[in-house]
């Protein structure tokens, strides 16, 4: 993607607010949404909690690979790349000119990130990706999600036959697919049921898709959390993301994410750090 514009935000580098504070240049634009938002709301404003859930997970993970599934720029990627530079980083996107945009994200912050310009679901082969004409965050296999402004064919691959071919186990896997997760959690049985990595996905309220990634994962032993803000009240407006342990949550878990939580906190877009 030409003429790309940049921006920097702040990134935690521990836990706790206290924690020293880090920077990642993040291009943005008209036809990059993700990177448009944390301009505007840095990553204190641009789904904290879940970042602190992920921050909070490679902590307590046993090795340091981690997927990250409709990675679009691939701002968790490069989180992962930052944090964890001794790990493996992946990042599976499909759509040609935003992993263009993401490959120069990760290069010009000078990190190891994988791209696979693939989409995941569960055969492998090529498929047909409908691009949203609302965001390219919308993107999606599934030819409801959005009403789109045209399509492109693409590769589509399986993570079992991924963990096969390439030899890498995540121990963490972030899915946001706009509405494909049950097809990603179908084409990852073997690695489920045999390497239990981590899952954390988002899954849209009242969509069918949620119930039914919820139901396939609780087959294959996996308790699920919804993901929240440690303020949260009920009547809130409910969040899209939800944690998969396989097995039980650790009880650890909660005093990892509280403490990342408020690391993302302090992480605010430069105009609001800037006033006085």
């Amino acid at each position: 993607m030409k003429n790309l514009k940049w921006t920097t935000i702040s990134i935690p580098l521990a836990a706790g607010m206290d924690a020293q504070l880090g920077e990642l240049s993040v291009p943005y634009g008209k036809s990059l949404f993700i990177g448009r938002l944390l301009r505007e709301d840095g990553l204190s404003g641009w789904q904290a909690a879940t970042t602190a859930a992920l921050l909070a997970t490679w902590d307590l993970a046993p090795s340091p690979v981690f997927f990250d599934v409709g990675a679009n720029i691939g701002i968790y990627a490069a989180l992962h790349g930052r944090l964890r530079p001794d790990g493996t980083t992946v990042a599976f996107e499909p759509t040609p000119d935003v992993a263009d945009a993401g490959e120069s994200f990760q290069a010009a912050n000078d990190l190891k990130v994988r791209w696979e310009r693939a989409a995941v679901s569960d055969t492998a082969g090529e498929a047909t990706l409908y691009l949203s004409a609302r965001t390219d965050a919308s993107n999606s296999l599934v030819s409801r999600h959005r009403e789109p402004k045209g399509t492109v064919t693409v590769p589509a691959i399986t993570l079992d036959s991924y963990v096969r071919s390439s030899g890498l186990v995540p121990s963490v896997v972030k899915i946001d697919v706009e509405r494909h997760e049950p097809a990603v959690i179908r084409g990852a049985a073997e690695l489920l049921d045999t390497h239990r990595p981590v899952i954390v996905a988002e899954l849209l309220p009242g969509r069918s898709e949620s119930d039914e990634v919820q139901h396939l994962l609780a087959a294959h032993g996996y308790e699920a959390r919804h993901i929240e803000p440690p303020e949260a009240q009920a009547g809130d407006e409910p969040e899209r993301d939800w944690l998969f342990w396989p097995g039980t949550i650790p009880a650890e878990l909660d005093d990892r994410f509280r403490e990342w939580y408020s690391a993302v906190a302090t992480c605010v877009p430069a105009e609001v750090a800037s006033t006085p």
